[in-house]
């Protein structure tokens, strides 16, 4: 009975071990595929964010990889200021399969700065009609902390 025990535990432990080292090889070798660039428009009937462009060039990409690694920690952008509000959604792939998706938004102020934050995607982003009145709300939903400040876009 004690050997049993023992054999199913190193068993356990083995594909548990195994499941951890796979699922850490398979995010470690996934890459950006394309980047949806949406923005919210108040002159469009269209549901908001409005997507405006997708990019697929992998020289695109890995501007854009750098460019959300090159942000400083900032507070959040004032909502008076507000110029554009932008949704970047990037795709991960491996092996032809798309297994994650990241999701940043990105604000343009009116004295050119520019703010970002990674931000988990929900039904409450995804609106019938925008309008500069929603700003607030946009910002109280994604909150205070983790914002960046990032320079001109690259592409």
């Amino acid at each position: 009975m004690k050997r049993l025990l023992l054999f199913i535990s190193v068993c356990v432990i083995t594909l548990t071990t195994y499941i951890v080292v796979n699922t850490f090889n398979t995010s470690t070798s996934s890459e950006i595929t394309s980047v949806n660039m949406s923005l919210y428009r108040d002159d469009s009937n269209k549901p908001q964010p409005e997507l405006v462009n997708v990019l697929y060039s992998s020289e695109e990409l890995k501007k854009i990889e750098n460019w959300l690694d090159s942000g400083d920690p900032a507070g959040m952008p004032l909502v008076h200021q507000i110029q554009q509000i932008w949704t970047l959604q990037l795709a991960y792939e491996s092996e032809g399969k798309v297994i994650e998706t990241d999701y940043y938004m990105v604000v343009n102020d009116m004295n050119g700065n520019i703010y970002l934050k990674r931000f988990d995607m929900t039904s409450a982003y995804s609106l019938d009609k925008y309008d500069h009145s929603i700003d607030s709300f946009i910002l109280k939903w994604l909150g205070p902390k983790g914002w960046s400040k990032v320079s001109l876009f690259p592409v």
